[in-house]
C-alpha cells in the first residue's frame, strides 16, 4: 500500500533532452566522474523557474511565490529532484562483487524484476548475478576468501542492478573577458546524452518534484492528462508526445508548456509529469538501514564519516542506540549560480553511502523526500530506509546466510 501526505504532493519527471546537457561542475582541476548520469537538482530548479516565467505562472522574478519556490533563501516546502537516466540510483557503497565475474550460487541472489516505466523494447537486462551486501553481515569484504571488488553500476528502486552507465565528461578552459583563455585551467563539464529521435525511451532521465500542496497547482500544466505513476503505458504514450513536440519544437504549433530550458547552455528538454504516492518504508524491530540516493550535507558536522550522532540529528524524534556498520564515502558538491558564477565546492557524504544503525528511526516518510541537511531544496540529502536491496542475501541474527 502506498502511503499519502496531505500537504504533499509528489510529481514524477520524465524529462527528454533534445540535445545534450551540458553541466557545469565548477572550477576544480582535473576530471570530477560523477556516480551516475544526472541532471542535478539545483539545474531542475532553474530551469522551471524560467519554464514558470515564460508560461505566466507567475508574474515575475520578484513575485513572492516565485520567491519562495524557487531561491534558495525561499520558504515553499520544496525540493526539485537530481534527475537520473532512468530514475536510477547509485549502488550501496556496501554492495561487493567477486572479480573476474565468476559465477558461484554463494554470489547470487535474484531480486523481482518489476520495470513498470521501461518498455520491453528499451528494456535493458539487469546483471545475472546480484553481488554480496556486508551491510547486515559480521565479516568484512576483505574476511570472505573470495577475492572481492566494489560493486559498480546502478540501482532501480526495486533494488534491481543494472550494468553501470558510461560517464561523458568534456574538458573546458575558462576564457576570460578578452576571448583568451584564462590562467585558471580546465574545468569538468557533465554531458548528459540527448534523447533520441529512434530510441526516445533509451536516453530519459527520471526525478521526484515534492512539493507542499500549497504551491503545487503551478506545476500541473506539466501533468500528462488521465496518468497515473502506475500506468504501464506511460512510456508509449511519453515515446508519441516526444516524437510529435520534437516535430513541432521550431513550429506555432507546437505547445511550450512542456519544454523546458536546462543547463547553462539552455538546451531545450521536454518535462512530463505524473502524479504519485510515496511508497511506505518497511518497518523493522529494533534495527534499520539507511541509503542515501544523494549527496547529504550535514547541517553543522563533518560530512564524513557517517556517525550514530549524524543520524540522530538529522532524523528528529529516532532513537540510535548503536552504528553497527557503515559503508560512506567522501564527495563534493559543485555549481554555478544563475549568474554563472562559481559556487564554492561542498564536502558531502556521497550518494550511495549507507549504514546500519540498532535503534527505530520513527516515522521519517517525509524527511525521505525531502531530503535532509543543507541544500534539500536542490535535492540532496534524500534517503531510502530499510531499502530491499539490502535483503540481496537475507541474513540471520548471528551473520549466517538464510535461504528463508
Amino acid at each position: 500500500m502506498k502511503a499519502k501526505h496531505s500537504n504533499l504532493r509528489l510529481f514524477e519527471l520524465f524529462v527528454f533532452p533534445l540535445d545534450d546537457v551540458h553541466c557545469g561542475y565548477g572550477t576544480q582541476q582535473g576530471n570530477l566522474l560523477p556516480a551516475l548520469p544526472c541532471i542535478p537538482g539545483r539545474v531542475m530548479r532553474g530551469g522551471l523557474a524560467g519554464w514558470a516565467l515564460r508560461n505566466s505562472c507567475v508574474s515575475s522574478a520578484n513575485d513572492d511565490l516565485f520567491k519562495s519556490l524557487f531561491t534558495s533563501e525561499g520558504a515553499a516546502t520544496v525540493s526539485f529532484p537530481f534527475c537520473t537516466l532512468q530514475g536510477r540510483f547509485p549502488v550501496p557503497l556496501s554492495l561487493f562483487e567477486v572479480k573476474g565475474g565468476r559465477t558461484d550460487p554463494a554470489f547470487s541472489r535474484l531480486l523481482p524484476s518489476q520495470r513498470p516505466f521501461v518498455s520491453e523494447q528499451a528494456n535493458l537486462h539487469p546483471l545475472p548475478d546480484q553481488p554480496l551486501d556486508f551491510l547486515l553481515r559480521k565479516e568484512w569484504p576483505s574476511d570472505v576468501e573470495a577475492t572481492l571488488k566494489p560493486k559498480s553500476g546502478s540501482a532501480d528502486v526495486y533494488g534491481v542492478i543494472w550494468p553501470p552507465f558510461e560517464t561523458r565528461i568534456e574538458m573546458k578552459a575558462h576564457h576570460e573577458n578578452t576571448g583568451r583563455v584564462g590562467k585558471e585551467g580546465l574545468f569538468a563539464e557533465g554531458v548528459i546524452p540527448a534523447a533520441l529521435s529512434t530510441k526516445p525511451n533509451e536516453f530519459w532521465y527520471r526525478g521526484t518534484l515534492v512539493i507542499d500542496s500549497d504551491f503545487s497547482g503551478l506545476f500541473e500544466r506539466l501533468l500528462i492528462a488521465e496518468a497515473t505513476i502506475s500506468d504501464s503505458s506511460i512510456p508509449d504514450q511519453i515515446e508519441e508526445l516526444f516524437k510529435k513536440a520534437e516535430e513541432h519544437t521550431a513550429s506555432e504549433q507546437f505547445a511550450p508548456k512542456h519544454l523546458v530550458f536546462l543547463g547553462h547552455r539552455r538546451v531545450p528538454c521536454l518535462v512530463y509529469a505524473v502524479e504519485c504516492d510515496a511508497e511506505p518504508f518497511k518497518q523493522t524491530n529494533g534495527s534499520f538501514t539507511i541509503t542515501f540516493t544523494t549527496d547529504f550535507i550535514p547541517e553543522c558536522s563533518p560530512a564524513y564519516p557517517l556517525t550514530a550522532q549524524m543520524v540522530q540529528d538529522a532524523l528528529p524524534g529516532s532513537v540510535i542506540k548503536k552504528k553497527e556498520r557503515v559503508f560512506c564515502r567522501r564527495g563534493e558538491a559543485h555549481g554555478y549560480d544563475i549568474t554563472q558564477k562559481a559556487l564554492d565546492p561542498m564536502q558531502t557524504l556521497a550518494a550511495g553511502s549507507c549504514g546500519h544503525f540498532k535503534g527505530n528511526p520513527g516515522e521519517q516518510l517525509q524527511r525521505s523526500l525531502l531530503g535532509i541537511g543543507r541544500n534539500s531544496k536542490d535535492g540532496f540529502g534524500r534517503f531510502i530506509l530499510n531499502w530491499d536491496i539490502h535483503n540481496i542475501q537475507k541474513v540471520t541474527d548471528d551473520g549466517q546466510e538464510s535461504d528463508g
